[in-house]
């Protein structure tokens, strides 16, 4: 990324701690896609792809656009899930985040907040862009169903005020 020595002198914020986050967040956003959805050039497989494959009972809920989620489909997510699996969580897309809202204020009234974690029968909720088209959530824990690898010492940005560094 190519900067100025005088922005990088005058800026009021740390131009550096700008580039780290947009590589960051641009990193989180591919591996996400990734996860979920695969990559064929790649031969990754995605998770939701491989769940469908595997079982017809599958702790995805693949809804039309017109349909919503009931609570009778979130308990038959849990239902096929290992019990033995522990740290089981929930994979909502923003329209599933706000069925699922619905369906809780429906239950309790309209006092729901922010003020208290999100979970669906006890398990951690969190909202995810990158879910396919009409899949609304997924349930499971999905440390048993991937691996990670990274590098323990990050990913190392630093300026340099030499020019033509690129070539």
């Amino acid at each position: 990324v190519q900067v100025s020595n005088e922005l990088i002198a005058d800026a009021y914020i740390s131009v550096a701690g700008l580039v780290v986050s947009h590589i960051g967040q641009s990193f989180g956003r591919t591996l996400d896609s990734t996860f979920f959805n695969g990559d064929a050039p790649a031969s990754i497989i995605g998770l939701l792809n491989a769940l469908n494959a595997y079982n017809s009972g599958s702790p995805v809920i693949d809804l039309a656009a017109d349909d919503t989620i009931t609570k009778d489909e979130l308990a038959a997510c849990v239902n096929t899930v290992d019990q033995n699996a522990r740290n089981r969580q929930w994979v909502v897309s923003p329209t599933g985040w706000s069925q699922i809202m619905s369906l809780a204020v429906a239950g309790v009234g309209y006092n729901v907040t922010d003020g208290v974690r999100p979970s669906v029968y006890g398990a951690p909720v969190t909202v995810s862009n990158y879910l396919p088209d009409g899949v609304h959530a997924v349930y499971g824990d999905f440390g048993m169903a991937s691996a990670l690898g990274y590098k323990p010492n990050g990913i190392t940005v630093r300026a340099s005020e030499e020019r033509a560094i690129e070539f």
